[in-house]
């Protein structure tokens, strides 16, 4: 499924119910008068269990970060990507 699907996932029941909630009392009363969109497909084992976010290193300086990609031979950016698969995996 994992080569199929390409982690392409549809959003959890729950959500789709909370969307669809909204937009029937908004119909038949007005409120809420903005009602909730819920994106139906995303990427992601996260977004299919409606736990937002990914993994993102945070909290170093510039010369931190300058250092630790000398050391690993690749930018930080290119090592959440590795990260963030693996997890996807």
């Amino acid at each position: 499924m994992l080569k199929l699907s390409r982690f392409v996932t549809i959003a959890p029941p729950h959500k789709i119910v909370d969307e669809e909630l909204a937009r029937e009392l908004n119909r038949r009363f007005g409120r809420p008068a903005f009602p909730i969109k819920v994106p139906k497909i995303g990427h992601g084992v996260g977004f299919a269990f409606g736990i937002p976010g990914r993994v993102k290193a945070t909290g170093f300086t510039d010369s931190e970060r300058a250092r630790i990609e000398t050391q690993l031979g690749k930018s930080i950016a290119d090592l959440e990507l590795e990260v963030n698969a693996e997890f996807e995996y």
